[in-house]
């Protein structure tokens, strides 16, 4: 036990155009069971004996244009940072984002990541960023 015995995962459904209501906040085991487990265990064999000890639904932030973060100043707002619009993968990249958007309030640029292709702007002038799956 412990926390190496304990993992966090989830996935986002596909609900469409469909808006969001409270009901969408209960735990939907089933889709964990037909639509995550069967990857995990695709990925990670031993990962069959997986057993859920707790789960939770919530809402989190998303970047419906090019699902990518959104970092930089406002492009009118001066004083207006945005570091939102993680699509799911805040908690991987806080860290790294915070830091760089603190970077660039302090120093004016970013020296540890460019996060420049992120910026607001990229949705004025549709240089949309999309992951490239192999």
């Amino acid at each position: 036990d412990g926390l190496g015995a304990q993992y966090i995962c989830g996935r986002n459904q596909d609900l469409g155009d469909e808006l969001l209501g409270e009901q969408s906040l209960e735990v939907d085991y089933k889709f964990f069971e037909d639509q995550i487990q069967p990857h995990l265990i695709h990925r990670v064999p031993s990962l069959s004996n997986l057993k859920i000890q707790s789960a939770w639904a919530g809402f989190h932030d998303y970047n419906s244009v090019d699902q990518n973060a959104i970092f930089g100043n406002h492009p009118i707002i001066s004083n207006m940072y945005f570091i939102n619009g993680f699509s799911g993968h805040g908690t991987q990249q806080s860290l790294v984002a915070g830091y760089s958007v603190a970077e660039q309030i302090v120093k004016g640029e970013y020296s540890l990541v460019d996060l420049s292709r992120l910026h607001f702007e990229r949705f004025i002038e549709n240089k949309l960023v999309f992951e490239k799956f192999r």
